[in-house]
């Protein structure tokens, strides 16, 4: 059984190209979270954005108590037509039924009803909000997908709770700021995950640009010293990344197909991930340096894209040969005439189509022997997968 190779995925909140009304754009780590989907085992992903999210998705799943207390927090909000005596009276009830056992007995049965339906209708005005903030966030969706897979494990950030999400919702119609999801403590949370990523010899790292960018300035001024191992896998990580997101189409793909693409393609694989270690390890900076995109460039340039196109031409070739030998016959085999010369020799009928049977019989054999061998040869490539990959994803994308 091989290693079990596993990513994490550092990736920092985005509101460009966003939409009117969202808070950020997911789309840019979905992308990040789809390359590791499709070629490690396991994947962590440490991310504010995702992590809201994930808070969104969760929200209910929230004890009941919990649930009262955020209703009676922004009860003024979900129901602003109350008169603050109608307020006043919601949160008694609230207040005793999230009190002792005593102070619940001590409402009637009619008036915990009532309470309870109020409560009810306060969590329902929380959910559309949510559900409405969930709507408008590019790429949400996708990541629900990545999260069912049970393949991402999400970083938990201590600052980002349930109330900090309603209350964002809730003043997003007032122009939402990163500030609020993205304060200092939160941020600097993020900055000491990523450190310790680049420095965990159980892990590859896979950063976006902003990430990779804060790496390198740290890694400059000595705040972090990556050993040579912790760089290794940097690059085998940010080449994977590179390459991957080259595939055609692969920014279209949903999370569901790039996760049938992997289990299709699973035998595949290990072989793949072999030729990207190899191609890293030719490279020379760092996946956080500047010089590092112009490098993964020239990999695909010289190691990949000529080899993928090889193959493609191999396996048209391959068609070209079957369709001319579904359409005239396979050739008649070499040898055959004289074990049954006797029976062209009678002149009877019967022998005659002996011989034809006999000729096409061995003539397919080797047809398909030829045929399995080249497909062997084809399939042992170790860019194989990535040709396929792109196959798969071109079908997918008409």
């Amino acid at each position: 059984m091989s290693k079990i190779l596993h990513f994490t995925v550092g990736s920092l909140p985005r509101t460009e190209g966003r939409s009117a009304e969202g808070f950020f754009n997911f789309d840019h780590e979905l992308e990040l979270v789809k390359v590791a989907l499709l070629y490690a085992d396991r994947v962590k992903l440490c991310s504010v954005g995702a992590s809201f999210m994930e808070g969104l998705n969760n929200l209910g799943n929230l004890p009941f108590k919990n649930k009262l207390t955020l209703v009676r927090r922004f009860l003024p909000m979900l129901s602003p037509g109350m008169s603050s005596e109608q307020r006043d009276s919601v949160y008694q009830f609230i207040d005793a039924l999230s009190g002792s056992r005593a102070q619940r007995r001590a409402l009637s049965g009619d008036v915990q009803r009532e309470a309870r339906k109020v409560v009810n209708e306060g969590w329902s005005g929380i959910e559309d909000i949510v559900q409405e903030q969930f709507r408008t966030v590019q790429g949400a969706e996708g990541f629900r997908v990545a999260l069912r897979s049970g393949l991402v494990e999400l970083h938990p950030f201590r600052r980002i709770s349930a109330e900090g999400i309603i209350h964002m919702g809730a003043d997003a119609s007032a122009g939402f700021s990163l500030a609020e999801l993205y304060g200092d403590e939160t941020y600097d949370e993020y900055i000491e995950r990523i450190y310790t990523t680049v420095q965990d010899g159980t892990t590859y790292p896979l950063f976006d640009d902003m990430t990779g960018n804060i790496v390198g300035r740290a890694v400059g001024e000595g705040i972090i010293l990556p050993s040579q191992g912790a760089v290794a896998r940097g690059r085998h990580g940010g080449l994977s990344g590179d390459l991957l997101q080259r595939l055609p189409l692969f920014e279209r793909a949903t999370v569901d197909e790039v996760l049938d693409i992997r289990e299709e393609l699973g035998d595949h694989l290990d072989a793949f991930r072999g030729a990207v270690a190899q191609f890293a390890d030719t490279i020379r900076p760092a996946s956080w340096d500047a010089e590092f995109a112009e490098e993964a460039e020239r990999i695909w340039r010289e190691r990949v894209a000529g080899e993928v196109r090889r193959i493609e031409r191999a396996v048209e070739e391959r068609q070209d040969l079957r369709e001319l030998s579904w359409r005239f016959g396979p050739p008649m085999a070499v040898g055959v005439m004289p074990s049954i010369g006797v029976f062209v020799g009678s002149g009877h009928m019967l022998g005659s189509l002996a011989l034809l049977a006999l000729g096409l019989t061995v003539g397919a054999s080797q047809g398909i022997r030829e045929h399995r061998q080249q497909r062997r040869a084809l399939e042992g490539n170790r860019l194989y997968f990535y040709y396929r990959a792109g196959e798969l994803l071109r079908s997918s994308g008409r």
